[in-house]
Formats: C-alpha cells, structure tokens, sequence
C-alpha cells in the first residue's frame, strides 16, 4: 500500500497574506528611524505607537461591532465573507 501525499505549494493568498504581514512588521520598523528625525524621541514615539496601536484596536473592534450587528450569528457562521 502507498502512503497518500498532500500537494504542498505556495497559494497566491498565503504570499498575498505574507506581504500585509510584511507590510504591518515594516511600520513598527519605520517608526523607529523616524526616532533621530523627531523632537522628544523618548515621548513622541511611544505615544505614537501607543496611539497607533489603540486606533486600529478600536477600528477593528468598531468593525466587528458593526458585523455583529447587521448580521445574525446564524447566517454569520455560513457566510464565506462576512466583510464582503
């Protein structure tokens, strides 16, 4: 008996999605050069991260809000793309 292989290859929506990974770790990195370019680096950074970070926090929890609202659980848990 022959033992079954999976198929194992790079999708366009894994490299899709390695690039937005990418994309989020290389603003966390530009903050930190813009550090000698900035007055206060020591207070304006952190706020910026801190204030960064909250925003999207709340944008993505403000969205999901929204989804939970208009769509209901039932017909959320069958939808391919609640989003779309």
């Amino acid at each position: 008996m022959m033992a079954q292989r999976a198929h194992v290859g790079l999708s366009a929506v894994f490299l899709l999605a390695m690039v937005a990974i990418s994309l989020a770790y290389d603003g966390w990195a530009d903050l930190a050069f813009v550090g000698g370019e900035v007055q206060q680096p020591q207070k304006t950074l952190p706020r910026a991260l801190l204030i960064g970070t909250a925003t999207v926090v709340v944008l993505y929890l403000g969205a999901n809000l929204v989804y939970l609202h208009l769509i209901p659980i039932q017909d959320m848990k069958h939808a391919e793309l609640v989003a779309g």
